[in-house]
């Protein structure tokens, strides 16, 4: 009689664990077949907006590289955060395993004289090459559109202001698009916060006209996912802008 209840008890258990099999280890596997995006800058304005998207709207899996990751007030499974200084190459390396696209939001005080976002790209862009990245979405500024040979930073009624940071972007993009990984430069307006939403224009390698002078993290946050999906803007530069 024990036998019997012991050979049922053991049958009961082998059906559970077949059951997990089918339905826990295929999850675990899609969760290890997803996608891994790397967000630089992850708990600033615009980080944060793109990496709540990517996982609520995309469903990916996220790398959220911050120096403070207590400041990213996002909980979600597929969210991993890392403590990272982008001028020390190991913090990012480790940062980076299993990513396959990187989203660079990283911004510095507009005040400050030193070319920083240059120093970043120089580190960051040999770790990116290093790791086999696929694909760069970049966040920049409207100083950095095009005009014929030049610039809008360049343009005399530019805000003086911002002429040393859109400086500073230039010499991190020209690092990046030196790595030969494809790349979408996002030059935005002014950036306030606001909810994830397709109410904005484009204008692709030139200012959209009459120009907009603000958009929004969500804004934002709603282009980069489809960038990040679909490709259709690699070697240019966008200017976004609210309807």
């Amino acid at each position: 009689m024990c036998g019997i209840k012991k050979f049922q008890n053991q049958s009961k258990t082998n059906q559970f664990a077949n059951h997990l099999s089918k339905v826990w280890i295929p999850e675990q596997q899609q969760m290890q077949n997803q996608t891994r995006i790397a967000v630089f800058g992850a708990s600033g304005l615009v980080g944060r907006a793109v990496t709540d998207a990517l996982l609520t709207k995309g469903q990916f899996v996220v790398h959220a590289l911050q120096r403070n990751p207590g400041q990213l007030a996002i909980n979600h499974a597929n969210l991993h955060s890392f403590k990272v200084n982008a001028l020390i190459a190991d913090d990012i390396e480790k940062a980076l395993d299993g990513v396959s696209k990187v989203v660079i939001t990283v911004g510095r005080d507009v005040n400050l004289n030193e070319n920083l976002l240059t120093q970043y790209a120089e580190v960051i862009s040999k770790v990116l090459v290093a790791k086999g990245i696929k694909q760069i979405v970049l966040v920049a500024g409207l100083g950095l559109i095009k005009i014929g040979d030049n610039h809008v930073f360049d343009q005399p009624d530019y805000p003086p202001l911002y002429n040393n940071l859109a400086k500073d972007h230039l010499g991190a993009i020209k690092i990046y698009e030196s790595t030969g990984i494809p790349l979408t430069v996002l030059c935005p307006p002014h950036i306030s916060e606001t909810p994830y939403s397709d109410q904005y224009e484009i204008a692709v390698d030139t200012l959209i006209k009459p120009v907009i002078w603000k958009t929004g993290s969500g804004e934002i946050a709603h282009y980069i996912l489809k960038e990040i999906q679909e490709q259709n803007h690699i070697g240019k530069r966008i200017n976004i802008g609210n309807k």
